[in-house]
Formats: structure tokens, C-alpha cells, sequence
């Protein structure tokens, strides 16, 4: 059961590189019925801060930002090898 507790905890703190993310759009200030958050893809971790680097997709933009919330269960995954017949 341990291995289980771990293994969660670090879901937590390592994201899957390529995952769905929703950017919160907090420089821009839109309207009442707006969306408050983009749509985007997790790219990685910022060197300079505790940002993460997301691609927009709506601005098609490659940004950093703190205000990021990963989507880890949806991943778009091509297999790497060819299954063994």
C-alpha cells in the first residue's frame, strides 16, 4: 500500500510533458460572460521561477504562468514501439 501513497504523491508534483492544462486568464480583463481560462499544453518548468511553460492555444503563444491547472489524466500517447505480434 505504500508504493500506492508515493506514487500518488509524486502525480502531484511531476506532470506528464504534453498534457492538456487551462491557463487562467489573468492579465487580461474581459467581460462578465468571458472565459477565465485558455485552453493550452503543458511544455515543462520555468529555470528562472516555480512558473510552468504552457503553449497557448488560443493566443498560439508560448507563455509562463503560475496560474496553470494540468489536466494529467488526458494524454494524447502514440506508442513508442511497435507492439510485438
Amino acid at each position: 500500500m505504500r508504493y500506492g501513497k508515493e506514487e500518488n504523491l509524486l502525480s502531484n508534483i511531476f506532470h506528464i510533458f504534453g498534457s492538456k492544462c487551462y491557463i487562467l486568464a489573468d492579465r487580461e480583463h474581459g467581460r462578465k460572460m468571458d472565459p477565465k481560462s485558455d485552453e493550452g499544453i503543458f511544455l515543462g518548468y520555468s529555470t528562472n521561477s516555480r512558473a510552468y511553460i504552457v503553449f497557448n492555444t488560443r493566443a498560439k503563444d508560448v507563455m509562463e504562468s503560475i496560474n496553470v491547472v494540468i489536466d494529467g489524466a488526458f494524454v494524447d500517447r502514440v506508442p513508442d514501439v511497435e507492439p510485438d505480434v
